[in-house]
């Protein structure tokens, strides 16, 4: 977004729309094909939506599903932050980081 500008946003509202039947957002997992399910299960999204459809429809809270969300959410941040530093040394190395004058 921020190399590209305002012609990447389109890409990224894309791929949101795209990631909202995958995070279960209109409907419960069970629905999805058994193969895509699997998939379904990576996104922190999918357990906070069925979190509150427990909520909804069973009227008990459960906490597994949020700690498992926070779960992924934790793997997540590390590995995005792990790449985030490969990048940013490789950058370094290149060259290539915009020379700052403040």
């Amino acid at each position: 977004m921020l190399r590209n500008g305002l012609g990447a946003e389109s890409i990224v509202w894309t791929l949101m729309f795209g990631v909202m039947p995958l995070a279960c957002i209109y409907y419960p997992v069970t629905v999805l094909p058994h193969w895509l399910q699997y998939v379904a299960w990576t996104l922190p999204p999918t357990y906070v939506f069925e979190g509150m459809r427990a909520l909804l429809m069973d009227h008990m809270f459960r906490a597994d599903l949020m700690i498992e969300a926070l779960l992924i959410n934790i793997v997540l941040l590390i590995a995005s932050f792990a790449i985030f530093l490969v990048l940013l040394r490789s950058a370094r190395r290149h060259g290539s980081l915009i020379q700052g004058g403040e």
